[in-house]
């Protein structure tokens, strides 16, 4: 531009001045652009903040998720342990021999072992879900049933009791209950454990026994009858006969004739006798109920022996008791036929001049009597048949029934007690002897 020229400004646009008067606010401009900035630094502070939380966010999810794979993981080995345990008390409960049931509270079965399903005679799937009562109980005896399951469902046990079930063929068991509540962790009852066995074999066993044991009781008491009646009608001819031979005795004067009837009045006796022992084996062999009393031994046995006096006497015999003191035992006075068995035979088997020894032994809960002579003994082969009816060993100028030990035995036994023999320890005859408790 030339010097002296006036320079025009409204080509270069409008000047500032004019702006400013245009533009009350001046600086506006730039005023908002700053807005703009300090809005940015919002908007990317709060984008950072939203960044954050998702990264947050993302980490709780993350870790949600991986405590809940580890939770899913706990359930399902936990599935599985409840399945193996319970495939476990399947395999226990199927080795059971009675019936095991699982009943929830609408009486519906949840579980039933091998056994009750061949005893119903169904498939396991064919039982499970099924209502008990309604399925296998016969009518009438549901109400009876329904009771008891009631009682358990209130917690009670209930066992012992009896009720039919039916089968899948139409038979009717009998089956004898025990019910166990089932309870949940609060302890709460959801169900009941039926354990069932069957005891229709063993009813019908029982009826049978008790009808057996009413035909034995007839039996028994037309044995007794006969046993008495024979008694009686063989007694009497042979009293008679008895009777008859002492009063020929005591008249007959020629020896000859004496002796005859003699040997008719001695065989009588040994008649009278038999009758006599077999009568009473016949009756301890056919009824257990005898009376007890209180006893004592040594006493019954000195009232015994004293009875033999004659008999010692006649052999020039000597009966020794050394015992003293009290020996009480609950026995009936039958026990008298024992020791009257032993020391007969004693003295029967032992030479004349000998000497027959009685001792009682104190042996702790029971009392043991013995009877040691001196006679010809008994061989080990004879000891335990001596014992046994009509089985008798023979021994020089001896005789008897057989009968004899066969009633001591018998008569010990019903006492509870024991008898036997060993050899004398001094080398020759016999200890016979009978062990009985104390009272």
């Amino acid at each position: 531009m030339k010097s002296g020229e006036t320079r025009d400004t409204s080509a270069e646009g409008p000047d500032i001045k004019d702006l400013s008067k245009r533009n009350p606010i001046g600086k506006v401009a730039i005023l908002d652009i700053t807005d703009k900035m300090d809005l940015s630094d919002e908007l990317k502070a709060y984008y950072n903040h939203l960044e954050m939380l998702v990264l947050e966010r993302t980490e709780e999810l993350r870790s949600i998720n991986e405590q809940l794979q580890k939770e899913m993981s706990r359930r399902e080995r936990a599935e599985q342990l409840l399945r193996h345990e319970k495939d476990r008390l399947q395999n226990y409960i199927d080795v059971v021999g009675v019936m095991i049931i699982v009943l929830d509270t609408d009486k519906c079965v949840s579980l039933i072992n091998l056994k009750g399903a061949q005893l119903l005679g169904y498939d396991k799937d064919e039982i499970i879900g099924k209502n008990l009562i309604a399925n296998f109980i016969p009518k009438d005896e549901q109400n009876k049933l329904n009771a008891q399951f009631s009682m358990c469902f209130k917690g009670d046990l209930t066992r012992n009791y009896e009720n039919i079930v039916y089968t899948r063929a139409g038979e009717k068991k009998l089956i004898s209950w025990t019910n166990v509540p089932l309870l949940d962790e609060q302890g709460r009852v959801i169900g009941c454990i039926s354990a069932g066995e069957d005891i229709t074999d063993i009813r019908l066993s029982e009826k049978k026994l008790r009808r057996y044991a009413d035909e034995l009781k007839c039996s028994d008491e037309l044995k007794l009858l006969f046993i008495d009646i024979l008694r009686h009608d063989l007694l009497n001819p042979a009293n008679i006969i008895k009777g008859y031979s002492e009063y020929l005795l005591e008249t007959m004067a020629r020896e000859e004739e004496a002796s005859i009837v003699e040997k008719i009045y001695h065989q009588n006796e040994k008649l009278i006798k038999i009758i006599n022992a077999a009568s009473m084996f016949g009756k301890l062999e056919t009824t257990e109920m005898i009376n007890f009393e209180e006893l004592d031994l040594l006493d019954l046995l000195r009232k015994v022996s004293s009875g033999f006096a004659p008999l010692l006497e006649k052999k020039g015999m000597t009966l020794e008791c050394p015992a003293t003191g009290s020996y009480p035992v609950y026995a009936n006075p039958i026990m008298e036929e024992v020791f009257s068995n032993l020391i007969s035979n004693a003295i029967k088997f032992s030479p004349e001049g000998s000497q027959v020894v009685l001792d009682l032994e104190d042996k702790g809960s029971s009392w043991k009597v013995t009877f040691t002579d001196s006679g010809i003994g008994i061989s080990d082969e004879h000891k335990e048949v001596i014992f046994t009816r009509f089985k008798r060993v023979s021994g020089e100028g001896t005789k008897g029934c057989g009968l004899g030990l066969a009633i001591v035995k018998k008569i010990v036994e019903l006492h509870g007690g024991e008898v036997g023999v060993y050899n004398n320890p001094s080398g020759k005859g016999s200890v016979f002897w009978m062990q009985i408790n104390k009272a």
